[in-house]
């Protein structure tokens, strides 16, 4: 019996389902989540945590999603897991060269396989001379039990002209910076003119274009088409309703030929619709050029394709319905996962067994009470097939529950009827984006079994206390989230934390497990002042209150990403501070909202007196290639608030982390 542990940034909805479900329905598999722990700590916690569980939870593969996480870890980390005996096994999600290919080439150097979702970087590999069986070309799949068609669609002969509600559909993010719509994130700058281009062809034909996703609204021009967020379960009908889905892909590099193969292009296959996506040699290896997907080259043809197709239902139905059977045929997650976990040399990975554990959700604390004097004296025969029980009260927001460490633990464990586990709590997002929940944008508090309350604001105490039952004892509170109990003691210890009475139960067999189990969202009635804000713009904002008043010579570094976002809208609100420039590789020479942007050699000959690092993902890179200057300036790492530099530039100003209170 083998087992895999997926490990990566799992909280985005789409890695979710088109990922975590699928594993998790096929196979022995515990899925971790690393963005609550990157979220809620800095120390290097989420590579001690997930050695635990390795050590203990007998896995045999671990399966790295690689995407926005290979800086969080240490060739260190691999190594141990390496010494395991434990196979590693990567999935780069965004892998086109240049860009994308050389973020992650640096990294391969830790996994035994190195599954590329573009053909061109596994042949890039190929032509560095890299073993054949190192590298696998596996395209993104769908989840098919999000995006299908009812039989009757399949058996029709005919397109169902009813369902018609669009022209025309783009769903996608508007890949602009907030605070300057001049810098574009990753492929924002092909996408956006690509978009302008079919709305004026939209308006030349006389057809209604729309835009889903976040930011369009914010477009000068395109905001006029804009339709607001589409959860992912909507996405499929939305595609259903529209003649013609509009589904660029462009990679990083950001050029009209930069083509990139995205999930997207299967989704769209797989709810039966019919496609027009920019031409793609990849991709059509996949599908079938003109008889499953149409492609186009320029502006001109986009026009006389659409021109043509949006009056051709019958022709579009066909194509649409010839990717369709093609995208079930081939190219669902369930096959892409067999082939992976195909090439790794793992022939005996056993079918999924339900964890024994039974999740009882109440909305408060009244209405567990009712439960509970309902069921006096039948609680333990009623639950007495689980192994388990967890109760989950109050007004939380439940992202994930994974119950896959404790699994092991609770076949080990005889004479104990309490296993104490932890909780992340999201108590505030930094983004409107509920599609896309990144953890540079999840603010929150990791929930150990026993909670000191002067380590967490006074707030989010009273929320937790007033939602959910919960011991005090001793200036430390224990929710009943944070356990799982035996059948045989719910009643008797359900009925001391209603009654507040931690002595009922304190001579229970308890063992302190570690395993973070919850991953909530705190619900509406937490109400905190600037929640929203994360802890180090105020820390930004007391030194640039300290530099309107030295006049240091400024030089920010970094330009594109939301941490930059941000500091630049902060800075409007300090117009006395001696700014002199920026810094980004790419972006040098430019002048963008009046600052000019320079390279990293330019530095010297600048003579700033501080340096702010406004990067996160790669902030930690930035701050050793400035180590040399440091004779010159004071080096500021924003994305590191305990750095010793914020004491010497601030005093006082470090200690717990500011939550915005």
């Amino acid at each position: 019996m083998k087992r895999i542990l997926m490990v990566g940034a799992l909280s985005i909805q789409y890695v979710k389902d088109n990922w975590v479900k699928p594993i998790r329905e096929m196979y022995d598999a515990a899925c971790i989540d690393v963005s609550p722990l990157l979220a809620s700590r800095k120390n290097g916690y989420h590579e001690q945590y997930l050695l635990e569980v390795l050590r203990r939870g007998n896995f045999d593969v671990l399966f790295f999603y690689s995407d926005a996480v290979n800086k969080d870890f240490s060739d260190d980390f691999f190594g141990y897991v390496r010494a395991m005996g434990v196979k590693i096994v990567a999935f780069h999600a965004d892998d086109e060269p240049e860009v994308w290919y050389r973020q992650n080439i640096g990294h391969d150097h830790r996994f035994d396989l190195v599954a590329s979702h573009s053909l061109r970087g596994v042949q890039q590999r190929l032509h560095e001379g890299w073993d054949k069986n190192r590298i696998l070309w596996l395209p993104w799949g769908f989840n098919e039990n999000l995006f299908h068609r009812d039989q009757n669609w399949v058996e029709h002969e005919n397109g169902h002209s009813s369902e018609v509600k669009y022209d025309i559909v783009f769903i996608g993010t508007n890949l602009v910076q907030e605070h300057n719509q001049q810098i574009y994130l990753r492929d924002g700058y092909s996408r956006q003119q690509m978009l302008t281009d079919l709305y004026y062809i939209c308006q030349e034909l006389n057809l209604e274009l729309k835009l889903f996703g976040f930011g369009w609204e914010r477009h000068p021009v395109l905001k006029e088409c804009a339709g607001g967020l589409v959860a992912n379960e909507e996405m499929a009908r939305v595609y259903q309703q529209a003649r013609i889905v509009f589904n660029p892909g462009f990679s990083a590099d950001d050029a009209i030929d930069s083509y990139q193969t995205k999930l997207r292009h299967f989704e769209v296959a797989g709810a039966g619709a019919f496609q027009l996506t920019n031409e793609n040699p990849e991709l059509s290896r996949l599908f079938q050029p003109g008889k499953e997907i149409v492609f186009f080259r320029n502006r001109e043809e986009l026009k006389d394709k659409i021109n043509y197709f949006i009056t051709h239902d019958e022709e579009r139905y066909r194509i649409a319905k010839a990717a369709y059977q093609r995208a079930h045929g081939e190219h669902t997650m369930g096959h892409r996962l067999r082939t992976l976990f195909g090439g790794t040399d793992i022939t005996d990975i056993v079918t999924h067994q339900e964890v024994l554990i039974k999740t009882m959700r109440f909305s408060s604390k009244e209405e567990l009470r009712r439960w509970l004097d309902g069921n006096k004296g039948t609680v333990s025969k009623q639950l007495g097939q689980f192994a388990a029980i967890h109760f989950i009260v109050g007004d939380f927001v439940v992202e994930n529950l994974e119950y896959s460490f404790v699994r092991s633990l609770l076949q080990k464990l005889q004479s104990v009827y309490v296993i104490g586990i932890r909780t992340y709590l999201e108590v505030g997002a930094l983004h409107d984006n509920y599609v896309q929940r990144k953890k540079q944008d999840m603010h929150g508090l990791l929930l150990t079994e026993e909670i000191d309350i002067s380590d967490i604001p006074r707030e989010v105490s009273e929320y937790i206390q007033y939602q959910c039952p919960t011991l005090s004892e001793k200036g430390k509170i224990r929710p009943l989230i944070n356990y799982l109990l035996h059948p045989s003691v719910v009643e008797r210890v359900v009925e001391s934390f209603l009654n507040l009475e931690p002595s009922t139960s304190n001579d229970l067999g308890f063992y302190c497990s570690g395993a973070v189990v919850n991953d909530f969202q705190a619900g509406p009635a937490l109400d905190i002042p600037d929640i929203r804000t994360p802890p180090y713009v105020f820390r930004l904002r007391k030194l640039l209150e300290k530099l309107q008043v030295d006049r240091q010579r400024l030089l920010i570094y970094g330009v594109r990403g939301d941490m930059a976002d941000r500091v630049f809208g902060q800075l409007k609100l300090y117009p006395n501070v001696n700014l002199i420039g920026a810094v980004d590789r790419n972006l040098q020479g430019r002048m963008i909202a009046g600052i000019p942007i320079y390279g990293f050699d330019d530095i010297p000959s600048l003579k700033p007196d501080m340096v702010i690092i406004a990067a996160e993902t790669s902030g930690s890179a930035i701050y050793e290639s400035l180590k040399p200057l440091q004779h010159m300036a004071a080096v500021a790492p924003l994305y590191d608030l305990s750095s010793p530099i914020w004491d010497v530039l601030l005093p006082f100003s470090t200690g717990k982390m500011n939550y915005g209170l």
